[in-house]
């Protein structure tokens, strides 16, 4: 199966070298990363251009979390599409292995990895990963969304 990995970005040069580089480490490779870069006024263009990555670029004022993921994935090449965020870093070499194993199930949907907060995220952020990404895994089918 092809990954295509898409982020979204805004002004995310700060984190985007650390989040390139680990995923080049990664032991499954993606046949893309694609990065949505709405509108970044710092270096985050020069750095996707260090990298093998598609860019495509778009107003700020039209940027939402669902309409720019899925103009992404209309342009992905990738059969399983691996959604991050511009500050997001793989923590092991076969994460994205680990993460899209789960999908070889036919009964499986979708798979998500653990989201652990950086050390400067501030007590709401830190609540949130904590969580919504507890340290233990879990199934959940359609019958935990009634």
């Amino acid at each position: 199966m092809k990954v295509s990995v898409i982020i979204p970005t805004r002004n995310g040069g700060q984190y985007l070298e650390r989040l390139f580089a680990t995923l080049q480490d990664q032991s499954t490779q993606p046949v893309q990363v694609l990065v949505v870069d709405s509108s970044s006024e710092e270096n985050t263009l020069k750095i996707c251009s260090l990298f093998k990555v598609d860019i495509i670029q778009i107003e700020a004022k039209t940027f939402d979390h669902g309409g720019t993921r899925n103009l992404a994935a209309s342009r992905a090449i990738g059969d399983i599409l691996v959604f991050m965020t511009q500050d997001a870093f793989w923590a092991k070499e076969d994460g994205l292995e680990r993460l899209i194993e789960p999908l070889d199930d036919p009964s499986v949907a979708a798979s998500y990895g653990r989201q652990i907060p950086k050390e400067e995220a501030n007590p709401v952020e830190t609540f949130l990963r904590c969580f919504n990404y507890p340290p233990q895994g879990r199934i959940k089918g359609i019958e935990d969304l009634l």
